[in-house]
């Protein structure tokens, strides 16, 4: 997949070391656009400014390519039409990790909505404030009377504002009692 590169008339390069290959790269187009990047690479603060080098350890050639795209604001809409699951995953720990542009997970809420629902992707929508993708999977998860195993309860209550704490207690407070009910039904 080419990734379109940036169009100024930036002359510093940059080598980018992940997953032992090295890649020249426009300074610019990490600087501009994530302040951990621009800190970085300050030409009079740390060894990376100096020698225009970083290194990412941990991440795949799979996770730079999806940060490179995130990077350039040109590749936003190949982001958006493009990105599966598992690249959602890596697209939020990644905006996280380098401060990138918090719209960019917007680009999650699409592709995590269509997925099919589970507790894992409701935690998952829950713990990078992606309230689309959250509502969904509650309601799905509701709706197909998934039970909820009390740690998730608190795992969700942990994570939450007074206003959603007390909106989860409502809407667990309902389950419990439909749960209730279809039990006593079924007794019957």
């Amino acid at each position: 997949m080419e990734v379109t590169r940036c169009c100024c008339l930036c002359l510093e390069k940059l080598k980018v070391l992940v997953d032992g290959k090295e890649y020249d790269e426009h300074l610019c187009e990490f600087t501009m656009n994530s302040p951990v990047f621009e800190a970085m690479l300050r030409p009079d603060c740390f060894k990376e400014g100096i020698e225009r080098k970083i290194e990412l350890p941990g991440k795949t050639a799979k996770q730079y390519e999806i940060l490179k795209m995130a990077l350039s604001p040109q590749n936003h809409l190949y982001l958006l039409m493009n990105l599966n699951l598992q690249d959602c995953i890596h697209l939020l720990s990644i905006v996280e990790e380098y401060q990138l542009n918090p719209e960019i997970k917007e680009f999650t809420q699409q592709t995590l909505s269509n997925e099919k629902s589970s507790i894992d992707l409701l935690l998952l929508a829950h713990r990078h404030s992606l309230g689309k993708a959250f509502s969904v999977h509650l309601k799905n998860l509701i709706k197909n009377k998934v039970p909820f195993p009390d740690k998730v309860l608190d795992r969700l209550r942990n994570r939450a504002n007074d206003m959603e704490k007390a909106w989860i207690d409502i809407v667990f407070s309902e389950i419990y009692v439909r749960n209730t009910r279809d039990r006593r039904y079924h007794r019957k």
